[in-house]
């Protein structure tokens, strides 16, 4: 049987199903983590604590209010399978993550009509387009996605590293400097997407301000999102000598026991030698910050310079990802 699952009812399954719907006995690498385990459960704890207040946010804000949507496929009195899909931005696209079904339950078509339930969701609700990642080598989710209509148009790679090295600093080229971006500081990604974006993942997911730009009634959420949330994330913006925003890069690290620090980043191609220097300044800060946990980062396969930085730092390559749009 599907249903629709409801926020906070649901969290407690969630909790129980979501370690256990992404084990693969014969690809370890494509099962979920215990560490990510943690970080994962941490947001769906925040998200039951404060879910008065975002579902007034959600009345108020049109950008947020099918931010927490999803199925769950029951079956012998418990739930099997699971699917999240939401909004983002406003411009009508729509995500579809964590398709999920217990290892006992597979090959039986339950994907497949989680799957068809989100994308008639996001179709009711005059989505634009839905995009999804799958890891290429899991040929019956990627055919199952192939046959609903979805296209291949971007690829990342998952990379991680056991936290236990850190590279010595490398001082930035003269003229280039990092700066803290403040919490809401959005149009310098925006710029910076939008002139180095590729034009056939723009195809799909065409570079819009809606896409950063955080409405006014959602702000005091995620800033007590981020006090709350058991990560601290900052921001940095790379200036070029000529004053031009020409890189982003983040770090998320761990402020309560457990879980994983991630790294982050996006560099025009144009000035991919300074890569080492800021994988080299991330990978101390959080060495300062939330020493000895896995580090996890994903990285898009146009962002050559960034990846190469990493594996040249002890980062290796977990999964790689296909992603896949239908347009509507």
């Amino acid at each position: 049987m599907l249903r629709e699952f409801k926020f906070p009812a649901d969290t407690d399954v969630l909790f129980d199903l979501l370690p256990k719907a992404f084990q693969y006995p014969e690809n370890p690498a494509w099962s979920i983590q215990q560490d990510e385990v943690q970080n994962m459960q941490d947001t769906m704890k925040m998200v039951r604590r404060l879910w008065p207040l975002l579902a007034i946010v959600g009345a108020l804000s049109p950008a947020f209010r099918n931010a927490f949507r999803g199925f769950i496929w029951q079956e012998d009195n418990k739930a099997v399978g699971l699917v999240n899909t939401g909004t983002q931005g406003t411009g009508g696209r729509w995500f579809i993550g964590n398709v999920g079904v217990l290892p006992d339950y597979r090959r039986r078509g339950l994907a497949r009509k989680l799957v068809e339930a989100s994308v008639d969701l996001a179709r009711r609700n005059k989505a634009t387009m839905v995009w999804l990642d799958v890891i290429p080598g899991n040929v019956p989710a990627y055919k199952l996605y192939e046959n609903l209509g979805f296209v291949h148009y971007d690829s990342a790679v998952e990379l991680e590293q056991n936290g236990a090295t850190t590279p010595a600093a490398i001082p930035l080229p003269q003229g280039y400097r990092l700066e803290p971006a403040a919490q809401f500081d959005w149009r310098p990604r925006y710029e910076l997407a939008k002139r180095i974006t590729p034009p056939n993942v723009q195809a799909f997911e065409p570079v819009t301000e809606d896409q950063f730009k955080v409405p006014l009634v959602i702000r005091p959420l995620a800033m007590l999102f981020s006090r709350i949330g058991g990560s601290r994330r900052q921001q940095f913006w790379v200036y070029a000598p000529d004053g031009q925003v020409v890189g982003t890069i983040s770090y998320s690290v761990r402020t309560s026991p457990g879980g994983v620090n991630s790294v982050g980043g996006k560099l025009d191609p144009a000035h991919a030698h300074i890569a080492p220097a800021l994988v080299s300044f991330l990978l101390n800060e959080i060495a300062r910050q939330s020493p000895g946990r896995r580090i996890d980062t994903t990285s898009q396969l146009w962002q050559p310079a960034l990846t190469n930085a990493l594996c040249d730092v002890g980062f290796t390559v977990r999964n790689e990802m296909h992603r896949m749009g239908l347009k509507f």
